[in-house]
């Protein structure tokens, strides 16, 4: 069991906000520690993850010791990590004098003079995606608020249109925003067109995918999305309609909530995890539940959130930030029919957790090259993000449907370069979320 609290080690504050039923029921934080949350798993600070240590050190199990327990006697003069944030080689090396034990050291002195825990994590080239279809005015607004408040240097940029009907193609040409386009199959394959150009062909080490209907509120939004993505894989949009599913973190890269529900609006991917777990499953038409089976892949592959065994059974928690955006109500696409679809097709697609390329076949394969391919032409200039204000373009004849209009086709566009590809290594809408697919 812990030892008296005359270490430091022991945070009360912290304990009660961690805990809301300490708080609830009044008790004395360290005193329950010591009488039971040691020995149900809990955690006496921010720095020391019980569950985590558990699971990375095998030894741990078979001590007999509870995962603090083991740290005291063990792991801390082994500089073993107490949490996934807190590398304590790395510290020790900073602080010699934290050596003998660098978490303790780091929450008796580190902390109050804001030490950092692990080296600084860095990107240089990035990528920012917006995802649309047949929501014109809405997409220009958001393109907008991506140039106003991006600070980044090195930022690729590119709108994945699918196959909209109304003035969007227009609108996009007239001002020089890139655009990779084709014929309308639904939020998977649109999404991998965005991924795909800038992961692979583009060579981002950070996507960050938005959905036309959120846009950055403030300046340099984008870092929190960077060192997300950079440290967990994969990161998604603490959306407030959630709050109820938070279980545990601040929304921060550095402690994100995990949750046991996510949402698409807005999501980052390190390239690294891409590479590991794949695209979106090209097996999803429309939309509906491919957000959902992505983000459990990249888990199962290591990135985005955990996945341990829980009182015997397989708990999934998906890591969110609230990461400086604004996600605004729209016309929903959604249809019935496609969503009780992809429902059978989630649970076929979460048995298997294998690495998913954005085509299932040749002559997908065939397709996806031609509009990269085509995108990759209309660019000879690049996918450089633009400070350029942008102006609507008078309507067109023949102009589109609107926002909200039934998906249609745009022709398939032919490509017009030779240059070579590189080889592959869910719910929308203000207030939707999704879970598991079940």
């Amino acid at each position: 069991m812990a030892e008296p609290d005359d270490t430091g080690l022991f945070d009360a504050d912290w304990y009660r906000n961690r805990y809301p039923d300490i708080e609830a029921a009044g008790v004395d934080p360290f005193g329950h520690f010591i009488a039971y949350g040691e020995a149900e798993g809990r955690d006496p600070n921010r720095w020391f993850d019980s569950a985590w240590y558990r699971d990375r050190y095998a030894d741990v199990a078979d001590s007999g010791l509870t995962p603090f327990a083991h740290y005291r006697r063990i792991g801390a003069a082994a500089l073993r990590d107490p949490h996934p944030r807190f590398n304590a080689a790395w510290y020790a090396a900073q602080h010699p004098e934290a050596t003998a034990d660098p978490l303790l050291h780091h929450c008796r002195v580190g902390e109050a003079l804001g030490w950092a825990t692990e080296p600084a994590v860095t990107a240089g080239r990035i990528g920012i995606g917006i995802v649309t279809f047949n929501r014109m005015a809405m997409l220009r607004d958001t393109i907008q608020a991506v140039r106003d408040h991006t600070r980044h240097e090195q930022v690729e940029f590119v709108v994945a249109d699918d196959g909209s009907t109304d003035d969007t193609l227009a609108m996009l040409r007239a001002t020089d925003v890139p655009v990779v386009t084709g014929p309308n199959r639904g939020v998977a394959w649109n999404k991998n067109r965005a991924l795909y150009l800038l992961a692979q062909v583009r060579r981002c080490e950070v996507v960050i995918l938005l959905e036309d209907d959120t846009a950055p509120a403030q300046p340099g939004w984008e870092a929190a999305w960077i060192e997300a993505a950079l440290r967990w894989g994969h990161v998604n949009f603490a959306g407030g309609w959630l709050r109820s599913h938070f279980r545990s973190g601040q929304g921060t890269p550095d402690d994100p909530f995990m949750a046991d529900a996510i949402t698409a609006q807005c999501a980052a991917y390190a390239r690294e995890a891409l590479d590991w777990g794949g695209y979106f499953d090209p097996r999803f038409h429309g939309f509906g539940h491919e957000h959902v089976e992505h983000t459990v892949r990249l888990i199962r592959a290591g990135y985005g959130g955990t996945n341990r065994m829980v009182d015997g059974a397989r708990q999934l928690r998906f890591a969110l930030i609230e990461g400086g955006v604004t996600a605004r109500t729209a016309v929903s696409h959604e249809n019935p029919e496609q969503l009780a679809r992809n429902a059978v097709v989630g649970r076929e697609a979460m048995a298997d957790r294998s690495y998913r390329a954005p085509w299932r076949d040749e002559q997908e394969r065939e397709q996806f090259r031609t509009e990269i391919k085509t995108a990759i032409a209309a660019r000879p200039r690049g996918f450089a993000l633009s400070g350029r204000t942008i102006v609507l373009p008078p309507p067109f004849e023949g102009g589109g449907q609107g926002e909200g209009a039934p998906h249609g086709e745009a022709p398939t566009p032919q490509a017009t370069s030779d240059q070579p590809l590189p080889p592959t290594p869910s719910l929308k809408g203000r207030g939707s979320s999704c879970s598991p697919c079940p």
